[in-house]
């Protein structure tokens, strides 16, 4: 799908132009015009997933505002810039925001079509662009990128912002790539491979520390344009919270995203209505872990009600879903539900952290039933710790409960599991494809016969293995990724990985 979407942007990039997206797009704060360094702000997404990501918006808001020329770019329709229509190769500076692994693989495909070299040494000969990373990756295993960039910034963007930005004009204006490495790596959130790599691998201490915003309410807060084109349509997208003080034990959120911190009610507010008697939006839509967790919700709700705005949830957890949340759903034109189990027995849930039962589940689901949902989209994980075949097989048996009691149109999304730095269940096993796919068969095998109303969507094995792998990867094996430009084949060390993240200063702590 990567490549594919690559070949037809390329394609697209003779003809395309994205002037008829910007016509569409609202921009919901005043941008200085024009800036100094053109510099782009990559995003190895499609355009509409790219533009649903507060922390794009947030990082070209903090760019403009620094006086930098930052133009977006994104996989598709086309790979030019969206706001000058320029080709990647042609920026001297690129940012890319990278969440996922599957986006690294993405990343260096664009690099490679556009004729620039993957690795940061290779860079320096060649005098190209200076390439830096930042995105949700970075917060949990930087070293994927210990080949390829010219600096990582570690945890929140908006907290180096400035460093990089200053790092980055006065090496351009000597022309000395050697000092924008020097000077970004005495940052405490800053990873740079071309000074750093050496240390690493002997083993020192360098104690590099994610950077955390710790008051939301100073930052920006919300989107920075409206756009149809965009995942959730003309959707303001608000952030309520960031980090989550639960522990389950799978999750990387409470592990690397830092502390739960909580933009005050009343900023809020001031900024939703601020921006309503401006602007046209079809929704706000809550940014948080769990919205449920944001203390002040029934009074955000109560007040969104009475603005005649709609409201849209990222994340909602069964357990501590209430009919208040879900009439705001309803009211604002939505009939699905998106929540997750994770699986479909009892024990196995628990020890995830969500001490909730089937019984829970399906009473929930058909109390959101009575409020006029309509369907349900319901995540689950195979590949667990501890999972019996019997865990898998009460998938199914969950799926019916809640299609027959709820009379619900319920969709299942399966995926493998795979363990992730930092966690409690870090040292898990990863199943493989092999026994991947056996699970996922032996649930729709369970399925036959009676599937009326239910719907499986399943995550790839061979997706969740290359997840694996590259989440895991070690210090040289992204200097190896770098080189072959994919996935690297061979043994895959964890132990040697969480021994270079503790090194760097990412050790597991909560």
């Amino acid at each position: 799908m990567i490549r594919l979407d690559l070949v037809t942007a390329e394609r697209r990039s003779q003809f395309f132009t994205w002037e008829p997206f910007r016509k569409e797009e609202t921009a919901l704060v005043d941008l200085p015009v024009g800036g100094s360094l053109p510099w782009a702000l990559l995003y190895p997404s499609s355009y509409k997933v790219g533009m649903s990501n507060l922390g794009l918006h947030y990082i070209f808001f903090g760019l403009k505002q620094n006086g930098i020329g930052a133009e977006r770019v994104f996989l598709s329709p086309s790979s030019l810039s969206v706001d000058g229509e320029r080709h990647l190769r042609d920026f001297a500076v690129i940012t890319a925001s990278v969440a996922y692994e599957v986006d690294v693989v993405a990343l260096m495909r664009l690099l490679s079509r556009e004729k620039i070299p993957l690795s940061w040494d290779e860079r320096a000969k060649v005098g190209g662009p200076i390439v830096g990373i930042g995105g949700a990756l970075t917060y949990i295993n930087p070293l994927i990128f210990s080949g390829l960039a010219d600096f990582v910034v570690l945890g929140d963007g908006e907290v180096a912002l400035r460093a990089v930005v200053k790092a980055v004009r006065e090496a351009m204006s000597c022309g000395r790539r050697d000092k924008l490495w020097a000077d970004l790596s005495e940052h405490p959130s800053i990873y740079v491979p071309a000074v750093h790599n050496v240390l690493i691998e002997k083993g020192e201490e360098l104690g590099k520390v994610r950077g955390y915003c710790s008051n939301l309410g100073d930052l920006l807060g919300h989107s920075l344009w409206l756009t149809s084109h965009a995942t959730f349509g003309r959707t303001l997208l608000v952030e309520l919270q960031r980090g989550c003080a639960r522990r389950c034990p799978y999750c990387t959120i409470p592990a690397c995203f830092g502390r739960d911190r909580k933009q005050p009610i009343e900023v809020v507010k001031g900024k939703i209505e601020t921006l309503q008697h401006r602007f046209s939006f079809d929704q706000v839509g809550l940014v948080t872990p769990e919205a449920s967790d944001y203390p002040h919700l029934d009074s955000l709700l109560d007040f969104l009600e009475e603005l005649n705005c709609g409201v849209s949830f990222a994340s909602l957890r069964l357990d501590t879903l209430t009919p208040k949340m879900v009439r705001a759903l309803v009211a604002g034109g939505r009939r699905g539900l998106t929540v997750a189990p994770e699986c479909g027995s009892d024990a196995l849930r628990y020890s995830l952290g969500k001490p909730f039962s089937n019984e829970t589940v399906i009473k929930t689901l058909r109390m959101a039933a009575d409020e006029g949902v309509r369907s349900a989209k319901l995540y689950f994980m195979v590949g667990l710790p501890g999972e019996r075949d019997e865990d898998v097989l009460q998938i199914a048996d969950l799926a019916r409960s809640i299609r027959d009691s709820a009379r619900l149109k319920v969709v299942l999304a399966v995926n493998i599991f795979v363990p992730k730095p930092h966690t409690p269940w870090s040292k898990a096993p990863f199943w493989g494809q092999r026994e991947g796919r056996r699970r996922l068969v032996l649930l729709k095998k369970a399925l036959r016969g009676d599937s009326r109303g239910i719907g499986v969507r399943e995550g790839g094995v061979k997706e969740a293995a290359v997840e694996y792998r590259l989440t895991w990867a070690r210090l040289q094996d992204g200097i190896s990724l770098t080189a072959k430009g994919q996935p690297f084949d061979g043994f895959l060390d964890t132990k040697e990985t969480t021994r270079e993240l503790s090194a760097l200063g990412l050790s597991w702590k909560l």
